[in-house]
């Protein structure tokens, strides 16, 4: 079973350069996790607390690189959630004023 989540906003400290060592902005996340749903052990995923958790580890890390905080929540949702796969993507769209960047894991 894969759970996705698109487009999921919000801002945090990320980055090197000083500003952004300073002041929060908006970062977007989309993520796939591939996991074992089995509907007779109850085994699923919340969406709403995957949305949380990304939140709050992002926003707590205070990375200064994207590739930090991809391998955060990629460590966190494969021993917390015993998740098969993750597929996360970080972008930061304000960052530059003609483009959106970001990095995949």
């Amino acid at each position: 079973m894969k759970l996705f989540i698109s487009g999921l906003k919000f801002k945090a400290i990320l980055g090197v350069l000083e500003h952004e060592r300073h002041n929060m902005q908006i970062i977007i996340v989309d993520i796939e996790l591939d996991y074992n749903y089995d509907k007779q052990k109850n085994l699923y995923i919340d969406y709403s607390k995957v949305t949380t958790d990304i939140q709050n580890i992002i926003i707590d890390g205070k990375f200064e690189l994207i590739e930090q905080a991809l391998i955060a929540c990629k460590y966190y949702f494969k021993t917390k959630h015993n998740v098969n796969n993750v597929d996360i993507k970080i972008s930061k769209p304000d960052i530059l004023s003609n483009c959106v960047v970001g990095a995949r894991l």
